[in-house]
């Protein structure tokens, strides 16, 4: 058998199936993460209307997922078929802490640095402790199981997710925002962009109504005519 070249011998065990996922493991990340990537910034586009604030929110993604990376060389977490599905969806799950923000400044009229301020005003909040705390709490309970796979491939990674997310999003972005954020976008004629400038110049100032001024055809005569509270404004979040 061994002097006849047609036969070919390997040993083989149950156990090298597992083995056998890591000849192949970069290349399957870099698919899996480029595709997904694609898949967020296709529906993001559709949604924001805007390419440019699209490109931020893959941009913010992609640098989360790199540090994701970081801390798992640091925090001694081997790349394996668990790892690379949490890595995976941690490009989901980073969508949350940075679509919200972006949208919310494209359609905010405005500097850079006022829509910037504005969005976190209107739902920097909203994405703080309906996203950041909720995730955090169902996270810290992991790490007190007693499975070393729970510790080390979920509470480890999860947690890292959940800090990653919170200072891309909620810090770093509204900062580059402000500097290089792309045009405001138009979804609704009727938003009362005024009301904005107003809060950002006395957050304490208690918006009443605001009026549109009508003209009298047959008399000339200029009226104000309320139009309701301001507090009443459109929701452009879906």
């Amino acid at each position: 058998m061994l002097n006849n070249p047609s036969v070919q011998c390997f040993p083989y065990t149950i156990f090298y199936i597992y083995f056998e996922q890591y000849l192949n493991i970069i290349d399957i990340m870099a698919i899996l993460l480029i595709m997904a990537a694609l898949a967020v910034f296709i529906v993001t586009w559709l949604i924001i209307g805007s390419v440019v604030a699209a490109l931020w929110v893959i941009a913010m993604i992609v640098l989360i997922v790199v540090d994701l990376a970081g801390v798992m060389a640091v925090w001694g977490i081997s790349l394996n078929a668990i790892s690379l599905v949490n890595m995976v969806m941690a490009l989901g799950i980073s969508v949350e802490f940075c679509s919200h923000i972006v949208r919310a400044f494209t359609v905010t009229q405005g500097t850079r640095q006022d829509r910037a301020r504005i969005a976190l005003i209107d739902i920097g909040a909203s994405v703080f402790s309906g996203v950041t705390l909720t995730k955090f709490a169902g996270v810290i309970v992991l790490a007190f199981a007693k499975s070393q796979i729970f510790v080390i491939y979920y509470f480890r990674m999860y947690l890292s997710i959940v800090l990653l997310g919170f200072g891309h999003g909620l810090v770093l972005l509204p900062v580059l925002l402000s500097l290089w954020g792309p045009r405001p976008v138009l979804v609704n004629s009727d938003y009362d962009h005024e009301n904005d400038y107003e809060a950002l110049g006395d957050p304490q100032k208690p918006v009443t109504e605001n009026t549109s001024l009508t003209m009298a055809t047959a008399t000339g005569a200029v009226s104000s005519t309320p139009t309701g509270p301001s507090s009443a404004r459109k929701s452009v979040f879906w």
